[in-house]
């Protein structure tokens, strides 16, 4: 039996308490995928489920959350805080969900989407401030995604046009090692059209149809597609799947890992009648 005096035991403590300290800091998806596309009537958004840091992985993270039956909420990036004083806990979705609750008792000109990116924005912001002034070294972990800390995609339609917003919260380092953050957001764009956030490079290969390979997903999709299904859906969920199987793995803590990866979830908003999830883990609220 291994013996220690009461100064050894309090050593091994403190260490153990500065190791769980450490697991215990950001969630960060640094290689999250999240496709969206719509149409006139229709807009779908599917992700991945694949969270890390140098030390842990799992792949049951919900990505996705449809609110009110009249909008979807995406994220990337730095997921949260899981601080070991549970009233600083959060995570964005949770941040998403009650400043929609918030907000929808108050009728606006403004289109929803863009009032609460907005609001999300600017109390993200403030959390990601608080949580880099307790620990900075967050940000080794955002290499992939350059100087961007958390990207929200908000979607709903609006005067009958599909309405997305993205809003970013980015850092930059003076020469002083002085961190500061800034918000933007993105112009609303009211026409169908797609957006990628995360590890990108396959899904936008894949739309660009400009290799071989790329052309080549495409006649497998259309292959195994069945007639019946939404073909906006099955593209959005396709895209995804063809990023799992084909992102390049990345050294990440000594292993090889697969930035992408886990269940697909997705989920439709449709203009006459609401969002409808496609496909859901059972951890992720539906909604």
């Amino acid at each position: 039996m291994f013996l220690c005096d009461d100064k050894q035991m309090k050593t091994i403590l403190s260490l153990m308490i500065f190791v769980l300290a450490l697991r215990a800091g950001a969630q960060v998806e640094a290689g999250t995928l999240i496709v969206l596309d719509s149409s006139l009537d229709e807009i779908v958004v599917a992700a991945d489920s694949r969270a890390y840091s140098t030390f842990w992985q799992k792949d049951d993270t919900c990505k996705i959350s449809a609110f009110g039956n009249e909008l979807i909420f995406a994220a990337s990036g730095i997921g949260g805080s899981l601080s070991p004083d549970k009233n600083a806990a959060w995570d964005t979705h949770t941040v998403a969900k009650g400043m929609f609750v918030s907000l929808s008792h108050k009728r606006t000109a403004e289109p929803m989407p863009l009032r609460l990116a907005k609001a999300w924005g600017e109390e993200v912001k403030k959390k990601l401030e608080e949580s880099l002034a307790k620990d900075p070294k967050i940000l080794s972990l955002q290499g992939e995604d350059g100087n961007i800390l958390t990207s929200g995609l908000f979607a709903g339609f609006d005067g009958g046009f599909p309405l997305t917003v993205l809003a970013q919260v980015t850092y930059a380092i003076s020469a002083d090692r002085h961190i500061t953050t800034s918000l933007s957001i993105g112009p609303p764009t009211r026409l169908p059209m797609e957006r990628f956030l995360g590890k990108t490079d396959i899904a936008e290969e894949f739309f660009e149809q400009k290799t071989d390979r790329s052309r080549k997903w495409t006649k497998d999709l259309s292959k195994n597609a069945h007639p019946s299904r939404d073909p906006l859906a099955a593209n959005v969920i396709g895209t995804v799947r063809i990023s799992i199987e084909n992102e390049p793995a990345i050294n990440l803590g000594n292993r090889m890992l697969s930035p992408v990866g886990g269940p697909i979830d997705a989920v439709r908003l449709r203009r006459a009648s609401g969002t409808e999830w496609i496909q859901r883990k059972p951890n992720c609220p539906a909604n």
